[in-house]
């Protein structure tokens, strides 16, 4: 076997393994978590959380339910959550 062709291809694969990771860094740090004013239910939490990790925010609501239901500590979260991130 040719170790060359193989070598090459883990250099460019961890290439852009870091550029894909830098790319995210990027995204990340540019955004800022805040209660949506659109999508709201109750204070907007949810929603705020689901724009900030670019998914639907019926998941994320799914969730907070299943945590609140398990020990109720989804509760607490999100009374904590509801007074600390800042509105839009």
């Amino acid at each position: 076997l040719d170790r060359s062709i193989y070598e090459g291809q883990d250099k460019k694969d961890e290439g852009d393994f870091k550029s894909n990771q830098e790319k995210s860094r990027q995204n990340f740090s540019s955004k800022k978590l805040y209660r949506s004013e659109q999508d709201t239910k109750i204070a907007g939490v949810c929603g705020g959380l689901a724009e900030y990790l670019d998914i639907d925010s019926s998941v994320v609501r799914l969730l907070w339910v299943v945590f609140s239901l398990w020990g109720g500590s989804g509760i607490l979260a999100y009374i904590v959550a509801a007074l600390v991130i800042p509105k839009e």
